[in-house]
């Protein structure tokens, strides 16, 4: 009993021929593939064809995909939007209150170093 030669492989071995390639699949080097930390969901959004032509030239002109132009901008908005919007929010913040406190407390331990350096020396009464 005969079996017949899989056309699929005839094809390739003779795609591999003309290319002077003779090698498997297994002999090439592996690829090196990004995965993102944690998986990303999807939302869709819809723009009107004018905006969606838009998006897709500036993506274009960034070298980028649409998606990933759009996500990078979502991104930076909602940074925009946790980062205090002016002076008086910034000066009410809990953050500024926590830098303040570790400034004073590093202001204090490096003051105590001084005054120990210095009163070694005699220039402190």
């Amino acid at each position: 009993m005969t079996t017949e030669p899989n056309p699929a492989d005839q094809y390739q071995a003779a795609a591999n021929e003309a290319n002077g390639r003779d090698y498997l699949a297994s002999e090439m080097p592996p690829a090196e593939v990004e995965v993102p930390a944690a998986p990303m969901s999807a939302l869709a959004v819809r723009f009107t064809p004018a905006v969606l032509a838009e998006l897709r030239a500036v993506a274009e002109d960034k070298g980028v995909g649409v998606t990933q132009l759009v996500r990078t901008w979502v991104t930076e908005r909602l940074d925009a939007e946790r980062s205090p919007k002016n002076l008086s929010d910034f000066l009410d913040s809990a953050e500024l209150r926590r830098f303040v406190e570790l400034v004073r407390t590093r202001f204090d331990e490096v003051m105590r170093h001084v005054v120990e350096d210095i009163k070694p020396r005699g220039r402190v009464r």
